[in-house]
């Protein structure tokens, strides 16, 4: 029996019924009542969970209440223990990792890096200050792409680890989360309903390409291929109050110009907030973390004709999800930290993408513009003090500047 059958089965209440409903291939629709149940094998009481990441056998989640990672064993999924943990600071929010380090996103807090070598004991390395709140992170070779709400995307130099350097900001809109593909990032643009494409190939200045129109507020992204999933909520674009919820499917064959070949819609409903919504992808299958609907799983074998397969509830509010074997891991807003059985379900695996970013050498600036000299520190600079003959400023992570 392959996977996607087991998936199928296993997963199914209403043995032969639901079953044979299934692989009939039922369009999918806004009614879930006939979506099989996806087993919850465990939950671990957590509080607030806002970011969930996998790295082996190793369980990351971002607690913003505490200000820090908490690491969980999940060699046996059904009875994750809590092994380690690292503070940060304020609001982790969403953890990307790869090798041996996790990036975290922190909202206001801006990113904080922390070296996960030793699971048990993760430890903090730096925190950048990035232009504005970070929401979402995507790292490829030696490049950090950071989703800053209004001020758009900004790429980071993360060759030092202990010292993360600006290259660029591309202005596109309110960025929330971040997915890339060779040159080109593709962001979810949650106040215009829109997937957004910066041209990344010069990363001190990056582009904006063109912006997508989909059926719904844009969050979670992820790539496959050439297939780029976008997690939409609230409300449609034609207006309908609660009905932007579902899974957009674009391809992405064309980068700078991609189109909506499929999609399904979930269950309607509207809060002010929480407001997130995420998409990730392993093998045939999507899952969604979709709010007070809990999680997804969809078939997305055929892009064009997406099918429902399940649906795991949760006690609140799925935020955030992560994929393991046959796993589900989702971080609930108020709920904790569920394990949802997803028999069948492909492992994934950490991916820096099909090609590393290079980060140029820096531009040559002149050191003066119309007669005034120029101090660029390569951090964000807040703000600026002048007392006689000295000059005070303020520069983000680095410090105080006394010139």
């Amino acid at each position: 029996m392959s996977g996607r059958d087991k998936l199928l089965r296993l997963t199914c209440r209403g043995g032969i019924l639901s079953l044979g409903l299934f692989m009939a291939g039922l369009p999918c629709t806004e009614n879930t009542n006939r979506a099989a149940e996806l087993p919850l094998a465990a939950t671990v009481n957590l509080g607030k969970v806002y970011g969930v990441a996998i790295n082996g056998n190793f369980a990351y989640a971002a607690l913003p209440a505490e200000g820090k990672i908490v690491v969980m064993d999940i060699a046996k999924p059904d009875a994750p223990q809590i092994v380690g943990e690292c503070l940060t600071g304020p609001a982790p929010f969403h953890i990307v990792i790869t090798g041996t380090t996790a990036y975290v996103a922190a909202r206001h807090g801006g990113v904080f890096v922390v070296d996960i070598e030793n699971p048990r004991s993760p430890r903090l390395v730096s925190n950048y200050d990035s232009v504005e709140w970070a929401t979402g992170v995507a790292v490829c070779g030696n490049i950090l792409y950071v989703c800053c709400r209004s001020h758009g995307l900004e790429l980071v130099d993360i060759s030092n680890p202990h010292r993360l350097q600006h290259l660029g900001t591309a202005r596109i809109g309110e960025a929330q989360h971040v997915a890339v593909k060779e040159n080109y990032a593709y962001v979810g643009l949650i106040g215009s309903r829109q997937i957004g494409v910066v041209d990344c190939s010069n990363p001190r200045n990056p582009k904006v390409v063109t912006r997508i129109d989909v059926d719904g507020h844009a969050y979670g992204v992820d790539l496959k291929e050439d297939l780029l999933f976008v997690a939409t909520g609230h409300h449609s674009g034609s207006g309908e109050h609660g009905r932007g919820h579902g899974l957009e499917i674009l391809s992405v064959a064309d980068r700078e110009n991609p189109t909506r070949i499929g999609g399904i819609k979930t269950p309607p409903f509207y809060l002010n907030s929480p407001d997130r919504w995420t998409v990730k992808v392993s093998g045939d299958y999507a899952f969604l973390a979709d709010g007070i609907n809990g999680v997804f799983a969809v078939d997305v074998k055929d892009p064009l004709n997406p099918r429902l397969l399940g649906q795991g509830k949760v006690p609140d509010y799925a935020f955030d999800l992560a994929l393991g074997e046959n796993h589900v891991y989702v971080g609930g807003v108020n709920g904790g930290f569920h394990v949802f059985k997803a028999e069948g379900m492909p492992s994934t695996s950490i991916s820096l993408q099909d090609k590393a970013m290079v980060v140029p050498p820096p531009d040559t600036k002149p050191n003066a513009v119309d007669g005034f000299r120029v101090f660029a520190p390569g951090a964000k600079i807040c703000d600026a003090a002048i007392i006689d003959d000295r000059a005070f400023v303020a520069a983000g992570a680095d410090g105080i500047y006394f010139l």
